[in-house]
């Protein structure tokens, strides 16, 4: 997080610049100076919430005092989906008005409002749900995960996949067209899930089919074995006694037995296995590929 923080502060911080450069031009009353440092303080992508509402804020009081109420009202709509509780304090009635005709035009509707969700499955990822976005602001969503930052487009639901790790820090923001956070996040800390046990995944099981099977393949051999030898000793009678051949009989029937309850336990031991696979998320991934030269199947699987 330290290492994070550095990069932040090293990091110019435009729109900071460009807000406080529109401040002083206001202050000296050149007003189209002022929207273009404003528009250029939009338009570099690293405001705060805090930053993004002083901007709208301002571009609504420059619009208005320009004689722009329509513009001005819009800015000022921007201003309170992001800080409902925004007031201008004491202005002059040019600004005032397309302030109320902003709060009247979102009257009854929600504030922007985002939460986060997490998911494991196929993979861990964070997820910004935008549950009320009365002006359509935002446009994507930004995970600070140490000195990494992971972003996405879109909206209502943006899926942000996190780095592995067993315990992962996450800021996650919602973010305008430009790149500005509209909406900070309280911190998460995702903790990665404990590893399921040894006999819950389906790999072991697998192992043990292989095993189990080829222990009954082999006494399948000894069975067909001591047969053959037991039909060899009949046809050799004058050679062999009676006890001889009734021991390979009983050998053989022995290692039949052994070998017939092996391919059973193997049998079950492969289809716990096959459940536990299914099961797994993500544990087999099957891709398709065609061209007009060739076509091709490939499995890949994770242990």
């Amino acid at each position: 997080m330290l290492l994070a923080l550095l990069l932040a502060l090293a990091e110019p911080m435009q729109a900071r610049q460009h807000l406080d450069k529109a401040r002083g031009l206001v202050e000296q009353l050149r007003y189209d100076r002022a929207l273009e440092e404003l528009d250029a303080a939009l338009r570099a992508g690293d405001a705060s919430p805090r930053e993004l509402a002083n901007i709208y804020r301002m571009l609504g009081e420059v619009n208005a005092a320009l004689e722009l109420p329509t513009t001005a009202s819009e800015d000022f709509q921007r201003l309170l989906a992001l800080d409902p509780a925004a007031d201008l304090g004491d202005v002059s009635p040019k600004i005032a008005q397309p302030f109320t005709d902003a709060r009247t035009a979102l009257a009854g509707r929600p504030p922007l409002t985002v939460h986060s969700e997490i998911v494991r499955a196929p993979a861990t990822a964070v997820v910004l749900v935008v549950d009320s976005d009365p002006l359509a602001m935002v446009a994507g969503a930004r995970a600070v995960v140490g000195n990494r930052r992971l972003e996405g487009r879109g909206s209502p639901r943006i899926e942000l996949p996190l780095p592995a790790g067993e315990h992962i820090e996450v800021t996650l923001s919602a973010i305008d067209r430009y790149g500005n956070r509209l909406v900070d996040l309280a911190p998460l800390v995702v903790e990665a899930p404990a590893p399921p046990p040894v006999y819950a995944r389906w790999w072991p099981w697998a192992l043990a089919a292989g095993a189990v099977a080829a222990n009954g393949l082999m006494f399948g051999l000894l069975a067909k074995s001591n047969d053959d030898d037991a039909h060899a000793a009949i046809r050799n009678s004058t050679m062999h006694d009676f006890r001889e051949v009734q021991s390979l009989q009983d050998a053989a029937h022995r290692d039949a037995l052994v070998a017939n309850i092996s391919f059973g336990v193997a049998g079950a031991c492969a289809v716990v296995s096959a459940i536990l696979l299914v099961r797994t998320p993500g544990s087999a991934e099957t891709t398709l590929s065609f061209s007009p030269s060739h076509a091709g199947l490939s499995l890949r699987w994770r242990f």
